[in-house]
């Protein structure tokens, strides 16, 4: 009998341990989502950057 309900709590245990790793694992997937939106938006300022300067520098070029 106690070990029946010693076996449900080991069992109740483990099923909240998966459900916290799952809820952190999908915190992390979430956090990893947005840092590669943030780091392809810095791409694309780098890129408008690179163009802009290459521009200046045809435009001193002709001046």
């Amino acid at each position: 009998m106690i070990e029946e309900k010693l076996n449900a709590i080991n069992n109740k245990l483990e099923e909240i341990d998966k459900n916290v790793f799952s809820k952190e694992r999908d915190i992390l997937i979430s956090e990893n989502m947005k840092l590669k939106m943030e780091l392809k938006q810095k791409c694309y300022e780098i890129i408008e950057l690179k163009e802009k300067l290459k521009y200046e520098k045809q435009t001193k070029k002709v001046l």
